[in-house]
């Protein structure tokens, strides 16, 4: 996995950030699978185009979406997140949302 990962689809910017970089390769390293950044780094049109809120930790680079094809790999990436010192995650049926965006509520985690 590299940084280019995490860039936005479209318009190509990358202002993601290294700490979450950093922590994404480690839960990758430890749940042994390749990851696929569904949605990384986000501009303000492709966060519209896609319905995010207007208050995305995505538009500044503080959350990934790693994709997720089992209910055995959302657990490993889950725990493997919170290990990281990740303290907010959202979970979804084919990803999981990891976020570092300590100006929000830490210690969550959400359905949606």
């Amino acid at each position: 996995m590299t940084r280019d990962d995490f860039k936005c689809p479209c318009c190509g910017e990358n202002d993601i950030s290294d700490e979450l970089v950093d922590k994404v390769k480690a839960i990758e390293s430890e749940c042994g699978v390749k990851f696929h950044i569904n949605s990384g780094f986000r501009c303000d049109k492709h966060n519209q185009e896609v319905g995010g809120s207007p208050t995305s930790s995505h538009l500044v680079g503080l959350a990934a979406d790693i994709g997720c094809t089992s209910d055995k790999i959302r657990f490993s990436i889950t725990k493997n997140a919170i290990a990281e010192g990740v303290s907010r995650l959202e979970l979804k049926p084919t990803w999981v949302h990891v976020d570092i965006d300590t100006s929000k509520t830490q210690g969550v985690i959400w359905l949606i």
